[in-house]
């Protein structure tokens, strides 16, 4: 499994990377075999954007999973980094979730 971690507009900090990968590999361990995990390649983006509206920091994450033969994407604005990592997860398990379940099935 390879996950690379990128950042526009921030520097993030060597925790935050971890944060992300760790959380990541946690999730995508439970959802696929030692197998499957050797061709999945992970890409996080984490940008920040100042709002207009009240002059605070927006962050944005976007988490894109190449499966075989499947490509999964999640993203998430927040005011925080670790939360916008956080919500954006929860929504890509939900799609991992729904996609394994297709493949139970058939």
């Amino acid at each position: 499994m390879k996950i690379t971690v990128h950042s526009k507009g921030i520097e993030l900090q060597e925790e935050e990377k971890a944060y992300a990968i760790e959380k990541l590999e946690k999730m995508l361990h439970r959802a696929h075999s030692a197998d499957e995990q050797e061709s999945i390649t992970v890409k996080v983006e984490i940008d920040k954007e100042k709002s207009s509206q009240d002059s605070k920091h927006q962050f944005f994450c976007s988490l894109t999973v190449h499966l075989i033969g499947k490509t999964l994407r999640a993203e998430h604005w927040s005011g925080g980094v670790y939360s916008s990592i956080d919500d954006a997860a929860d929504s890509l398990r939900r799609q991992l979730k729904k996609e394994k379940a297709k493949h139970v099935h058939l």
